[in-house]
């Protein structure tokens, strides 16, 4: 197969080529020495018969393949060419039109390929948060405040004893239960009242006696009895329990029956003087 030559339009480098290679590259070849892409096709001159020392035969590196393989003669080439055409003994399809048909021969140059940056370091992911308003805050700081007032109410509620001993918290409980309308413990028993209520001695004992009314519309727990002693300046008081004010026949009740008279008795070591005046006053239990 005759050889022709090319001419880099460049550098005025002459190269020789064969049609082989002018058939892979379709022409389109790259010249070593100044890098300029040019159509040997375009650029042939006629043979001369005295070469000089610069045409090198295998020096032209194919634009299009050059990533790929570079020709190390015009055998190889031919070799490679007549593969693509090649058919099998009983099958008409040639390599050529085998990926051509299933779209896997893509003659685009190497920089068609996306560019994966696995060198560079990729940023951090960050995952995207919800920005919640005020509002959201407030309304669950309001729910957190409002069960936490509730168990401490119902502390209050069913320990009384707290309320006796601090005086800041009896207060804020007496507001409250204002506030809402609730059902104190100390309303409730400021409606049992006392009638009859007498007194006697008997040489050093005090004897003590009387009814008590629950005009309360339910029964309540039986009450203790606070006996106050005023003698002149001096003054002595007492707490009666139930126990204590109790009849033989009404030891085994605990509680005081709504608008039923309750008759209570007791009597206590202490001497007796005419000064002496007595009070009685209904605590709750």
């Amino acid at each position: 197969m005759p050889d022709k030559q090319t001419q880099c339009p460049a550098c005025h480098r002459i190269y020789r080529v064969s049609i082989a290679q002018l058939a892979v590259a379709q022409g389109e070849v790259c010249c070593p020495k100044c890098q300029q892409q040019f159509n040997a096709l375009q650029s042939l001159i006629e043979l001369q018969s005295h070469e000089p020392a610069d045409i090198v035969q295998d020096n032209l590196i194919m634009a299009q393949h050059s990533k790929y393989f570079l020709p190390a003669s015009s055998l190889e080439q031919q070799q490679i060419l007549n593969s693509f055409y090649h058919k099998s003994k009983d099958a008409n399809l040639s390599l050529k039109n085998y990926l051509n048909t299933t779209n896997h021969y893509n003659a685009a140059p190497a920089s068609y390929f996306l560019n994966l940056h696995l060198a560079t370091s990729s940023p951090k992911f960050t995952p995207y948060r919800h920005r919640r308003s005020g509002i959201f805050y407030l309304f669950w700081a309001l729910v957190h405040l409002s069960l936490v007032s509730i168990l401490l109410f119902q502390l209050l509620w069913f320990n009384p004893r707290l309320l006796e001993k601090s005086v800041v918290l009896n207060q804020l409980f007496v507001l409250t239960c204002a506030k809402f309308q609730c059902d104190l413990s100390d309303k409730r028993y400021q409606q049992i009242s006392i009638i009859d209520f007498k007194a006697d001695h008997d040489d050093a004992q005090l004897n003590f006696k009387g009814l008590l009314l629950n005009q309360y519309d339910k029964s309540l727990k039986l009450p203790l009895l606070q006996l106050t002693i005023r003698d002149n300046q001096a003054e002595e008081s007492m707490i009666i329990r139930p126990n204590v004010y109790l009849n033989d026949h009404t030891t085994d009740m605990d509680r005081i029956p709504s608008n039923q008279p309750y008759q209570f008795q007791f009597k206590i070591q202490h001497p007796y003087r005419e000064t002496q005046r007595y009070t009685l006053k209904i605590l709750p239990p």
